[in-house]
């Protein structure tokens, strides 16, 4: 009796088995959706349809205090998963923060160079000063172009020249090529006896109170920069997007 016991478990699993997948297929059959349409892949993510008008501003935000708060309080969300926002293909559609480029088509050494930049490097003498710049490693301000139009003027650290400007200028043509929308950003030279102060131009003080931004703040700007043997400072102008700064991402 021992030896046919074995023979109808063998054949009470392998009917469970049938009748598992029968189910299963017949599920499918009735519930199953195509993993291709008509439109894919899907080249073209058109966000610009979504209206964003109702976005506020998170305000200006302290650097120091999102990274304690986002290292040890509230970390990010580490649970992982596949990548969103791409289509059947597992590509990435273009979209107002990604065009394909390199990947999809042949890129020239001179365009690759050149980067998110569209004009050749301005001359920022005269340009007025909107804005100090008193937090972060790097010292700077914000000016205003003849059209209104705003740049971040970043200067390299004394002791580590062309630091700042050379890895923001090289990262950004490599980020533009792979994709990635980057701002504009020029290598400029500036003139300290030809930077205008806007009267209106503020800067945040150490005490957290934004004030009337005066010569002497502009001048203990400059000591935190790297200057040239001709007395002018090399810097970079990165030009802010288009739109309104709505403060830092968290």
């Amino acid at each position: 009796m021992s030896s046919n016991r074995p023979a109808r478990g063998r054949s009470g699993s392998a009917a469970f088995a049938t009748a598992a997948v029968a189910i299963m297929l017949a599920t499918l059959g009735r519930g199953a959706v195509p993993r291709f349409f008509p439109d894919d892949p899907i080249q073209i993510d058109d966000d610009t349809a979504l209206d964003a008008s109702g976005a506020v501003s998170n305000g200006e935000g302290s650097n120091m205090y999102d990274f304690v708060e986002h290292t040890f309080m509230k970390p990010g969300d580490r649970t992982g998963g596949p990548a969103r926002n791409v289509n059947t293909m597992d590509e990435v559609p273009d979209s107002m923060w990604f065009t394909n480029r390199v990947g999809r088509r042949p890129m020239s050494i001179e365009e690759i160079v050149r980067g998110p930049d569209q004009i050749e490097p301005p001359n920022v003498d005269g340009w007025q000063l909107v804005q100090g710049r008193s937090t972060g490693v790097t010292a700077g301000y914000r000016v205003a172009d003849p059209t209104g139009h705003l740049y971040q003027i970043k200067f390299d650290p004394p002791a580590n020249p062309e630091m700042e400007l050379g890895a923001e200028l090289v990262g950004s043509a490599i980020y533009h090529a792979l994709g990635y929308n980057v701002v504009q950003g020029y290598s400029v030279e500036v003139d300290p006896a030809k930077i205008v102060i806007d009267p209106k131009a503020t800067i945040v003080d150490l005490t957290g109170r934004r004030r009337r931004m005066t010569r002497e703040d502009l001048d203990r700007i400059l000591t935190r920069a790297a200057r040239q043997p001709n007395g002018k400072y090399r810097a970079l102008a990165s030009r802010y997007a288009d739109g309104k700064p709505l403060g830092h991402f968290r």
